[in-house]
């Protein structure tokens, strides 16, 4: 693989999303001199920051690590049967379901930010719901009622992020993490370690002087 080539698209999708180089960085796990780094080619993005990438901001892995295909983002259609049920039971009129239908074919940032800008509109929004509006329902779930998800990561990371429920997104993204932060740890040892040895073959230079 071209580090070159795969860097380019990186920045290609950095640059859709409107973000500087420290904000994807914060949201995949790295920091921002090291996106500058794959952005260069300089610095060759492991398997991890890859799946990272894809998951977090929908991009198409096929796409991202060959530069194959034409879609560059997976945009998540909704589970028409589920929403179909719910315009029945709350018997929804056509401006319902038509807000509806496009609020949930949004990207998820793209939501964020639609409910970030109700929040502002709506500062007593908090009151009604009994929480932070903001704030992922599984997170408040799991506040009550810890669940164990048993997941293959193996069998999952070869299904398209579209496909996904949402426990297998967060458990995907919790094991990417994972594999990032033991990279990073690696990476920090490793540059401890060449440092040291620099500082001892300067010291024995300096005592054989």
């Amino acid at each position: 693989m071209d580090k070159g080539k795969i860097g380019e698209r990186i920045k290609f999708v950095r640059k859709e999303l409107g973000m500087t180089q420290d904000e994807f960085g914060s949201e995949i796990g790295v920091k921002g001199n090291t996106v500058t780094g794959y952005e260069r080619g300089s610095r060759n993005p492991s398997d991890s920051v890859i799946n990272m990438i894809c998951l977090v901001f929908e991009v198409n892995q096929t796409w991202l690590r060959t530069g194959e295909g034409d879609d560059v983002f997976i945009h998540k259609s909704p589970k028409l049967g589920s929403l179909n049920e719910l315009y029945s039971d709350f018997d929804c009129n056509a401006l319902e379901r038509s807000f509806l239908d496009s609020y949930f074919n949004l990207k998820k940032r793209e939501r964020y930010a639609f409910c970030a800008m109700l929040k502002k509109m709506f500062p007593a929004l908090s009151e009604v719901i009994g929480s932070d509006p903001l704030v992922p329902t599984w997170q408040d779930s799991e506040k009550t009622e810890k669940q164990s998800v048993q997941i293959d990561i193996a069998e999952l990371l070869q299904k398209p992020v579209s496909e996904m429920t949402d426990d297998e997104v967060q458990a995907l993204k919790e094991e990417i993490d994972r594999e990032i932060d033991t990279e990073k740890e690696a990476e920090e040892k490793s540059s401890d370690s060449s440092t040291a040895t620099g500082k001892r073959n300067v010291k024995k230079e300096s005592e054989a002087s």
